[in-house]
């Protein structure tokens, strides 16, 4: 075996004389060599044919070494890995790899508490990777006394191969308070595109359907919201906008201001 150098500066001298050796003389360098295989070692987090598409490897191929030091350049800057080297064993290419680790999921737990709500104690799950690698799917269950709030929501980074992020959103929320006139709760089903603006900003284009329910309205609360206590569905059309600006503040070299908006520009409530 051939052991190739690790450092990509002292590749191509390495992999010169691996291609001599399996090749049997210095006619390798010019006609380049083709392997009987190529295989991926140290990688958990993707397969070897993911690996080797990244570059463009295929045993089919002839590889001089120059031709072998730029894949072992392209492979190092994807950015998926800590350490990749190439080894020879015969006419073996073994591709040696280090991933670097990657963000798959978040859960957060956290408890709150407002003058309003109350205690309120929030769940946030967040996996990617989700049946795809462009798939990332998000659960958010938020529960006080008086106000309980579940959404779950699925983002994919190329939506129906536009290239342009989107998702679909399920929610739903309901409020009780003992001192109000009734109870209302909400459930919506939407999707939704981004329009990013160089780093720092975005629009969101929203679009889907609302169900809204009133009940429980109090004897007293008047001849005007008894009349209201009923279900209705709405069509519904907005956007919003976020902007994130990073700056220095004193000795706070990492401050941040964000700013959002929110625009519904159509809403149809069956009633006119």
């Amino acid at each position: 075996m051939k052991q190739v150098n690790q450092s990509p500066r002292h590749f191509a001298l390495g992999m010169v004389l691996a291609l001599q050796a399996i090749a049997g003389g210095a006619q390798a360098a010019e006609e380049g060599v083709r392997f009987s295989r190529i295989d991926v070692r140290g990688n958990t987090q993707s397969s070897d044919a993911e690996i080797l598409a990244l570059c463009q490897l295929s045993p089919t191929a002839r590889y001089q070494a120059n031709d072998l030091r730029m894949a072992l350049d392209c492979l190092g800057q994807s950015g998926r890995f800590e350490t990749v080297n190439f080894d020879a064993e015969g006419d073996v290419l073994v591709v040696n790899v280090l991933e670097a680790p990657q963000y798959n999921g978040l859960l957060d737990v956290s408890a709150s508490v407002d003058s309003d709500r109350g205690l309120s104690g929030n769940l946030f799950v967040e996996k990617r990777n989700l049946f795809s690698e462009e798939l990332t799917g998000s659960l958010s269950v938020e529960l006080s006394k008086y106000d309980q709030y579940l959404g779950a929501f699925l983002q994919d980074e190329d939506m129906f191969g536009s290239g342009i992020p989107g998702g679909f959103n399920l929610e739903y929320s309901g409020q009780n308070y003992p001192d109000s006139a009734y109870d209302v709760s909400q459930f919506e089903l939407g999707s939704y595109l981004e329009f990013a603006h160089g780093e720092n900003a975005l629009t969101r284009l929203r679009a889907g359907v609302q169900r809204l329910e009133v009940d429980d309205v109090a004897p007293t609360a008047g001849a005007y919201m008894q009349g209201e206590e009923n279900t209705s569905s709405r069509l519904f059309l907005g956007a919003d906008y976020q902007q994130r600006r990073e700056f220095a503040l004193g000795n706070l070299e990492n401050a941040s201001l964000q700013f959002s908006a929110s625009q519904m520009f159509y809403a149809n409530s069956g009633g006119g």
